[in-house]
C-alpha cells in the first residue's frame, strides 16, 4: 500500500532490502531513503551518505508487534498461564515501546550532533499531498477487497468519535510543547 501511496504522491518508488540502501545511495542509483527511525537510520549508517532528515513523515504506517500462539496451543492452557501472558505480552509491548521513543530521541540527537544531518521539516503542502493519495489508494482497496471496506469504515467510524473527544478534551500537543520548548529557527 505505501507504494501505492508513494505512487499517488507522484513519488518514484524503488523498494530493495534494508542492506541494500547505503550501498544504492552510495552508488547513487536512488536520491533518497526512508527505512524506518533514527535508531535504525544510525544502525544502517544512512547519515554517512544522506545528511537531510525529512520529518515528520505521515506515510508510515504503525508498526504491529503480536505474539502468535497456536490457537489449538492456546485453548489448552490454563486460565491463569493465559492471564501471566496477555500481562507480560502487553508490559512488553509498553516497554519496548517507551524504550525505541528514548533511543529514537538520543541517536537523533547523535545524527545532527556528530554527523551534521540537518532535519527538514516536511511542508504542510506535502503532507496534504500525502492525505489525497492515500484517499485514492483507500478509495481503490475498498472498491477491490470487501473485508478492506469493513475494517476500513470501522476505523473510520470509531476515529471520528475518538478525534471529536480529543478535540473537545485534550489540549492541543504542539500549544503545550510550542509554550515550554518553542521551536528552534
Amino acid at each position: 500500500m505505501k507504494y501505492l501511496l508513494f505512487q499517488k504522491s507522484r513519488i518514484t518508488v524503488v523498494t530493495m532490502p534494508g542492506g541494500e540502501i547505503l550501498p544504492a545511495l552510495e552508488r547513487g542509483v536512488i536520491d533518497g531513503a526512508a527505512f524506518m527511525c533514527p535508531t535504525t537510520d544510525k544502525e544502517l549508517g544512512l547519515m554517512d551518505v544522506a545528511k537531510y532528515y525529512h520529518a515528520p513523515g505521515i506515510h508510515r504506517h504503525t508498526g504491529t508487534l503480536e505474539l502468535l500462539i497456536n490457537k489449538d496451543v492456546w485453548d489448552k492452557l490454563p486460565a491463569d498461564i493465559k492471564a501471566i501472558i496477555d500481562v507480560a505480552s502487553r508490559e512488553n509491548l509498553f516497554r519496548g515501546w517507551i524504550d525505541l521513543v528514548d533511543k529514537n530521541v538520543k541517536d537523533l540527537e547523535v545524527l545532527k550532533t556528530k554527523h551534521g544531518v540537518k532535519m527538514v521539516e516536511t511542508s504542510k503542502e506535502i503532507l496534504l499531498e500525502i492525505l489525497k493519495a492515500w484517499d485514492k489508494v483507500a478509495a481503490r482497496y475498498v472498491e477491490k477487497d470487501p473485508f478492506f471496506a469493513k475494517v476500513y469504515a470501522s476505523q473510520k467510524e470509531y476515529a471520528k468519535k475518538i478525534v471529536q473527544y480529543r478535540r473537545e478534551f485534550y489540549v492541543p500537543y504542539e500549544w503545550v510543547a510550542d509554550y515550554y520548548w518553542p521551536k528552534k529557527k
